[in-house]
């Protein structure tokens, strides 16, 4: 396997968990299908990860391709813990950033040198590109990319492949499992320092 990291940092943005107190007790519940990571939905833009976490950059390019696989083909993948403030409206990863953004990053086609990863980047150094075109290339070779399926999903041919094809109508049926946190925001701090004692993925 490839030791190649890729840099997702930038899929999430960093905030602060808020000061604690009734008001920021979790909200609905935080469901989403997988159109909503692209980077022109709302859901999308009220995700935040703790401005505390390290950074998102510790999947290799088969890593991210084998999740976004393993999703579409309905097989195990732990749930996101996700924590969703109704003091702000924001939804926070407590547990599962490398995951949520490897989905991110597929369905935006950016695996750090994307519009969003140019948007939050200064400069985006040589090896960046390459590890963001080789997990591109993986992808298209392993998976499909988001846009080649989503056109599979509602237009499929005759000479598409098969697999493609299923994985297509996945992403219209298929959810993130998620486990969500209840309490207030020092509830979801408590619980993310716990979690993510461990290295997390």
């Amino acid at each position: 396997m490839s030791t190649h990291r890729v840099n997702l940092d930038a899929l999430i943005k960093r905030e602060d968990f808020e000061t604690g107190g009734a008001d920021s007790v979790g909200g609905r519940e935080p469901i989403f299908k997988v159109e909503e990571l692209s980077h022109d939905r709302m859901y999308f833009g009220v995700l935040r990860k703790p401005d505390f976490q390290r950074t998102t950059n510790n999947w290799t390019p088969e890593m991210i391709v084998e999740l976004v696989k393993s999703w579409l083909d309905g097989n195990l993948v732990p749930a996101l813990i996700l924590w969703h403030s109704k003091q702000s409206g924001k939804v926070f990863i407590v547990d599962g950033a490398h995951r949520l953004s490897a989905l991110i990053g597929w369905v935006n086609d950016d695996y750090s040198d994307g519009s969003i990863s140019r948007g939050f980047f200064e400069e985006i150094p040589p090896a960046q590109v390459k590890f963001h075109k080789q997990t591109q290339e993986l992808m298209t070779q392993k998976v499909g990319s988001y846009n080649e399926l989503h056109r599979m999903g509602l237009n499929p041919l005759p000479t598409d492949d098969p697999n493609k094809v299923r994985r297509a109508r996945a992403i219209a049926t298929l959810q993130p499992a998620i486990q969500k946190v209840e309490g207030d925001a020092q509830t979801a701090e408590d619980s993310f320092l716990k979690i993510n004692a461990n290295p997390a993925t």
